[in-house]
C-alpha cells in the first residue's frame, strides 16, 4: 500500500524553522557528541522496531551520520555542518511528535529525513559510491597481498574522493537552477 500525503509551504517552514534550530545547537556541541547521541537513538529506535517505512528512512541517518565521521571521505566543514546539522534534529525526542509514542513517534522524523535525503542526494549517493569503490579497491588489494596500502593506492583513494567530490557539487550547483533546497 501506498500512503502520501502533500507537504504544504507553512509545513516546510515549520521543518525549516526546526532545522534551523538543529542547526545553531551543532556549532556549539561537540560534533563527535551530536554523531554519538544520533547513533545511540539510532540503536533505540531499531530496538522499538518502528514500521518498514520508519526503519527505511532510519538507515538514511545512519548513512548521513557516518558521512560525517568517514575521516577517508573528508566531508569539506560547510558540508559537514549541514549534515550534523540534519542529524541533530533526529537527537531531538520531543520534537514535533515525541519520539516515545510507540508507532508514530519518528514519523515526523520520516518525513524530515525525506527531505533532508532531497537536499543531500548528490552528497548521500557520492558518499555511497566512495564506499563502495573503497571497498572494492580493499578487496582487491586483499587478493593481491595482505599487507598495509602502499601510498599509490591511498592515492587512488585520494583521487577518487577528490572526483566525487566534485561531481556531487557541480549536480547540486546543476540542480540548484531551477530548484531550490527544502530546508536550508
Amino acid at each position: 500500500m501506498k500512503v502520501s500525503f502533500d507537504v504544504s509551504d507553512e509545513d516546510i517552514d515549520r521543518f525549516r524553522s526546526m532545522m534551523q534550530k538543529a542547526v545553531s545547537t551543532v556549532d556549539s556541541l561537540d560534533h563527535d557528541k551530536i554523531v554519538s547521541k544520533v547513533l545511540n537513538d539510532l540503536d533505540e529506535a531499531r530496538a522499538q522496531n518502528p514500521p518498514n517505512f520508519i526503519a527505511e528512512r532510519l538507515e538514511k541517518v545512519a548513512v548521513l551520520a557516518r558521512m560525517v565521521t568517514d575521516d577517508e571521505w573528508q566531508l569539506p566543514d560547510e558540508e559537514r555542518q549541514r549534515v550534523l546539522g540534519a542529524v541533530a534534529y533526529f537527537c531531538d525526542p520531543s520534537d514535533l511528535i515525541d519520539d516515545r509514542i510507540p508507532g508514530l513517534g519518528f514519523l515526523d522524523d520520516a518525513i524530515l529525513i525525506d527531505l533532508v535525503s532531497q537536499d543531500f542526494e548528490h552528497e548521500i549517493e557520492a558518499y555511497e559510491e566512495f564506499c563502495s569503490y573503497r571497498s572494492a579497491e580493499k578487496n582487491r588489494h586483499a587478493k593481491e597481498r595482505d599487507e598495509k596500502p602502499h601510498a599509490h593506492e591511498e592515492q587512488s583513494l585520494s583521487d577518487k574522493r577528490a572526483a566525487l567530490h566534485l561531481r556531487m557539487r557541480q549536480r547540486r550547483n546543476d540542480s540548484s537552477s531551477g530548484w531550490r533546497s527544502v530546508l536550508w
